[in-house]
């Protein structure tokens, strides 16, 4: 009888030369009939619904245990990389911390559940929480998008002066009226 790691190596093997030749045979029929498939592509792994998908076709054939492994490090993946980040913007962490606090996050959540932690697992983890960080939708601001922050900070500043000005005016009153109330 076959074993249950043969039966998923060949199950693996033709599902990844089954979309292999599947590729090769549409990929170009697309392209002739004009279709921009880089684009199509590029737009789904920046939402990481590319890597979503093939852990999805994957589950199936994957042993029980290992599927449980996975939807485990799928849910905890997010929400470390969350208080990761939170961390950072507190000042408690430094920015190069953010990763691995993120990875001890999920690494403790899979050692509570007795689960062991070896190389294959600590890859899946690195690549759920990269998939978190992209999905927590940090962008690079534009330089429109700075120079409106900035006018923002700059009005809030301006205020700020304005009220420290009038406090500072009010004080002196205060200051005057006491003075002449105390000769």
């Amino acid at each position: 009888m076959i074993s249950n790691n043969t039966l998923m190596l060949i199950s693996v093997l033709g599902v990844t030369f089954g979309v292999l030749g599947t590729m090769l045979g549409i990929v170009p029929y697309l392209k002739k009939k004009n279709v921009n498939l880089d684009g199509t592509i590029k737009e789904l792994n920046d939402k990481g619904e590319i890597a979503k998908a093939v852990a999805d076709e994957l589950k199936p054939i994957l042993p029980k245990s290992a599927q449980a492994v996975i939807e485990i490090i799928e849910k905890w993946a997010p929400i470390a990389a969350g208080k990761a980040e939170q961390l950072y913007h507190a000042g408690d962490i430094q920015k190069d911390d953010r990763a691995q606090i993120a990875e001890n996050v999920v690494i403790s959540i899979l050692k509570e559940m007795s689960i062991t932690i070896d190389d294959n697992k600590k890859e899946l983890i690195d690549a759920a929480i990269k998939n978190a960080v992209n999905e927590l939708g940090h962008k690079i601001p534009t330089e429109a998008e700075k120079a409106t922050q900035f006018a923002k900070i700059q009005e809030e500043n301006n205020q700020l002066k304005t009220k420290n000005l009038q406090l500072q005016q009010t004080v002196n009153q205060i200051n005057a009226t006491t003075a002449i109330v105390v000769k």
